[in-house]
């Protein structure tokens, strides 16, 4: 509703106080049963927009933050875990009522700064991101772990574990389950743009996850 439709609102509901609707209405032009429906309780654009939200403004800010931190951590959450999570925040607060299937577009509408990174989940397969972006993204996440916690990468030694050398460049092609999981990779991306075979494109994102978990696994065996 625009701001001189609901100032013109305003007005006739003041006025209806002490005249009679039909007047009223035809002064201001507004329909009766615009006029009728706020008498009723009924609300205004603006509010009616706020109760779709579902969140308060400060419950949302604090789903925004939620999210920039998961990222931050590359944990980036999906459409759908920002909504479950959306949920936790109405449960804790004691609030009876659910988020729906498209109540996640509107909030990205309300915060467009919050760009959403789709994680290596079923979400994935549904874009049209590569498993190729995806092991990039890996090498760009373990990178910067080996850079954090001070690793050279010809001496990388993990408790129990043969040493290996691992660069984020020209070498992780040389680790099996990187090789394998880019081969696959490769495969898999001419076949999906061919949606021929979209099962080989999971396939080889289980490949592939299954060498990242391997990697970043072994990190929890290095002291910081």
């Amino acid at each position: 509703m625009s701001c001189d439709r609901e100032y013109r609102v305003s007005s006739a509901m003041e006025e209806l106080k002490t005249q009679p609707l039909q007047p009223t209405a035809k002064k201001y032009a507004i329909s009766r049963g615009s006029l009728r429906n706020r008498q009723k309780g009924g609300t205004n654009a603006r509010d009616a927009q706020i109760e779709r939200q579902k969140l308060s403004e400060d419950q949302e800010e604090f789903l925004v933050e939620w999210i920039l931190n998961e990222e931050a951590a590359a944990r980036a959450p999906t459409k759908k875990n920002v909504r479950l999570f959306g949920n936790l925040i109405l449960k804790y607060d004691n609030q009876d009522q659910q988020l729906g299937n498209h109540w996640v577009n509107r909030f990205l509408t309300r915060h467009p700064d919050i760009k959403m990174k789709l994680s290596r989940s079923i979400d994935a397969i549904q874009t049209r991101e590569t498993t190729e972006e995806q092991l990039e993204r890996f090498y760009k996440l373990l990178a910067r772990q080996m850079e954090e916690k001070n690793l050279r990468e010809e001496a990388w030694k993990p408790t129990g574990r043969k040493a290996v050398d691992y660069d984020p460049n020209e070498r992780f092609a040389q680790i099996p389950e990187i090789a394998s999981a880019h081969f696959q990779a490769e495969n898999a991306d001419s076949v999906a743009r061919a949606r021929l075979q979209p099962q080989l494109q999971r396939n080889s994102i289980a490949v592939a996850e299954s060498g990242m978990e391997k990697l970043l696994y072994s990190f929890q065996f290095i002291p910081n």
